[in-house]
């Protein structure tokens, strides 16, 4: 016998022995529908708000309506619709949310709001986060299942008996649910998250007012984001999955996920994450039991016909199959190595929710006429609606591409691009995470192999972050910006005319300080030079290794510190009510002009009514 053919025949070993498992787990068995049920109906709900909120209903005409406007897709051949049809698209998916909700035409619904969804979803990686893959997953988890069989509109209409469901359409959402915090669990095991650097300045925030008194806020940061965060999400998928810890379970993650809703601008995923808390409670619990019929219902398991033994071993294999898959995403980034950049991967199926933050110092596009030499600078905005491909290898190269068909438009050619991009990850020195030596134009990218322009995270000196805090703690009238730069290069910098008392300091390795024409050399750590605010300078990396230097100002005017936000700190009930006012009326906004849009499309397509279209500030 080959070798391929042993594997094959392990494979098949392996495969009947997980599925032997998941038929002792009972997967058939009949289970009440309530729950389920109550869940699909709020997911439909509250997939209404969220596609004029995230989904990006209410700024589709920009996106859409500008045919210079960048798009990241996950495949090349997947291209944007004119903006009448993306607004048709999401009514329709509006459309499928609802019929969810309603649970009319179930199976229908799902599929009309599915296909738009993993449309945009593949169109813009820009626009992913963990919780939008988590609501596509949701959608197609019960489409599969009987969600439909119970408080829905096709239950009265079709006047159904009593119904059912297998255990299974409970358990695999609850897989997905243990997944999503047990995986974010793992992925916070990273040094940054443990040492407290991941999450800065949220100690500040008003929801931990009542800590303030015992705490500082370094000591709210450290034990209760960090530390907390990391037991939360490593500890509640088993405390939600057995019966004599749920209660605590679900108390603990009701605060948990009112706290994100209050601190982070993330959309329907808390309260779609409450919203799931209802699949753990058991049918004769509350809210169950108040949609439960008055008669107690016998549960039925489901018979045994040749036909049903096929579909329950297809049902099997196909859980087993979804099963993998998840187990395995989150963890292929040694497969996928061109989308690996500082952190690996791309954010949005990894659940490494908060894990890192960035800074963002320095963005420079430059086109430069490859025939004449001569160099032109493109703001970073144009084109854009953020600023994710500043952080990820494989954006970067479609946003260049992106930058040379929009010029070629404007009879532009023969030109590279460029990107010198700055940042910070999780604290550490603003560096330049791509080699700006590079023409983007001409670099080979594959999804299988490292990414060629990538210039490596500075983590030997991730230690001088001690330094840094110690700094601010010290200098609480001053700001500082602290730069690394690889040997061989420089660093052209502009800094505005309210900043006073400039100085740049050097703390290890080497830098020349070039201004007006005359050039200061530091190679003595501590070594300081005054800096002319209005005025461009360049400082160069002359050592053999990378140097490292910080910036030192004061502001002229109130400005925030490159590490905090102050409006996070709200002290009184009004400034709370006030901002709860603000936060309203944008939504009704949102939605109004959400509307407008959809009703615009119509008529466009039905009548020809031109669509009036906003343009990007």
């Amino acid at each position: 016998m080959s070798r391929v053919a042993v594997l094959i025949v392990k494979f098949k070993n392996f495969v009947k022995q997980k599925l032997a498992l998941l038929n002792a787990y009972s997967l058939m068995d009949p289970c009440d529908p309530t729950a389920l049920a109550l869940f699909r109906i709020a997911f439909g709900l509250l997939m209404m708000l969220d596609i004029p909120l995230e989904r990006g209903l209410e700024d589709a005409d920009i996106r859409f309506g500008d045919q210079n406007y960048c798009f990241f897709p996950l495949f090349p051949w997947v291209k944007p619709v004119p903006v009448a049809f993306a607004c048709l698209l999401y009514s329709a998916m509006w459309i499928g949310a609802l019929g969810i909700c309603l649970g009319y035409r179930f199976k229908q619904s799902c599929i009309l709001y599915l296909i738009p969804y993993v449309y945009f979803f593949i169109l813009d990686k820009s626009r992913w986060n963990n919780h939008s893959y988590l609501f596509m997953l949701f959608a197609i988890l019960l489409k599969v299942g009987g969600a439909g069989e119970r408080l829905s509109l096709d239950s009265l209409i079709n006047k159904y008996p009593p119904q059912t469901v297998p255990r299974w359409n409970y358990a695999i959402i609850k897989f997905q649910i243990f997944i999503l915090y047990f995986f974010a669990g793992i992925k916070k095991l990273d040094s940054d998250w443990v040492s407290g650097w991941s999450m800065r300045n949220l100690g500040k925030h008003w929801v931990f007012g009542g800590l303030k008194p015992f705490l500082d806020q370094q000591h709210i940061e450290f034990y209760f984001i960090h530390m907390g965060g990391l037991c939360y999400d490593l500890g509640v998928g088993f405390l939600l999955n057995f019966q004599r810890t749920r209660k605590l379970g679900i108390l603990i993650s009701i605060l948990f996920h009112g706290m994100n809703a209050a601190i982070f601008d993330i959309g329907m995923f808390p309260y779609i994450c409450l919203a799931s808390l209802i699949l753990f409670r058991n049918a004769d619990e509350w809210p169950c039991s108040w949609f439960r019929s008055g008669r107690s219902e016998t549960l039925k398991p489901i018979s045994s016909t040749p036909k049903n033994n096929v579909m329950k071993k297809s049902t099997r294999f196909l859980i087993f199959i979804y099963v993998g898959v998840q187990i395995f995403l989150p963890f292929s980034h040694s497969i996928t190595k061109g989308f690996n950049n500082w952190t690996p991967g791309l954010y949005g199926y990894s659940w490494d929710m908060m894990v890192n933050s960035w800074e963002t110092l320095h963005q420079k596009i430059i086109v430069k006429d490859e025939i004449t030499g001569q160099e032109k600078f493109l703001d970073p905005d144009v084109w854009v609606a953020n600023d994710r491909w500043s952080s990820h290898a494989d954006m970067a190269l479609q946003h260049a591409q992106c930058i040379a068909r929009n010029l070629e438009r404007y009879n532009i050619s023969s030109i590279g691009v460029y990107f010198d991009i700055w940042k910070s990850l999780n604290g550490r020195f603003q560096q330049r995470i791509y080699d700006p030596r590079v023409n983007l134009l001409k670099v080979h990218w594959s999804p299988f192999t490292p990414v060629s322009f990538i210039l490596p995270l500075l983590t030997q000196y991730s230690h001088y972050r001690d330094y840094f805090s110690t700094f601010f703690d010290i200098n609480a009238t001053s700001d500082v910006i602290f730069v690394a730069d690889y040997p061989g290069l420089f660093l052209e910098n502009f800094l505005p005319e309210e900043l006073v008392n400039v100085t740049i300091t050097l703390i290890t390795g080497g830098i020349v300080f070039e201004e007006n024409g005359i050039n200061s050399s530091l190679s003595v750590s501590g070594e300081e030079h005054p800096v002319k605010s209005g005025k461009f300078h360049k400082v160069y990396s002359t050592h053999e290794s990378p140097s490292c230097y910080m910036y030192r100002y004061t502001n002229g005017t109130e400005q925030q510190s490159m590490y905090g936000d102050e409006s996070l700190e709200i002290d009184t009930l009004s400034e709370i009510q006030a901002n709860f006012v603000k936060f309203m009326a944008s939504k009704v906004e949102i939605f109004s002009r959400s509307v407008y849009l959809v009703a615009n499309s119509y008529l466009n397509v039905l009548f020809d009514v031109p669509m009036v279209l906003r343009r990007r500030e």
